[in-house]
């Protein structure tokens, strides 16, 4: 039999789950907007 899903496990799962997104896409979004800023002060600075 699988093992029994109580609510600590499940508590658990999400809690894994959620950090999973975090540590993936909160550096993602901050990387990005680090990078379209940059290449947006580019473009005002050459006047593209």
């Amino acid at each position: 039999m699988l093992a029994e899903l109580d609510v600590v496990l499940l508590s658990r799962i999400q809690f894994a789950l959620t950090n999973m997104f975090h540590y993936l896409f909160l550096p993602l979004t901050i990387g990005l907007g680090i990078i379209i800023a940059y290449l947006e002060g580019l473009a005002l600075w050459w006047k593209d």
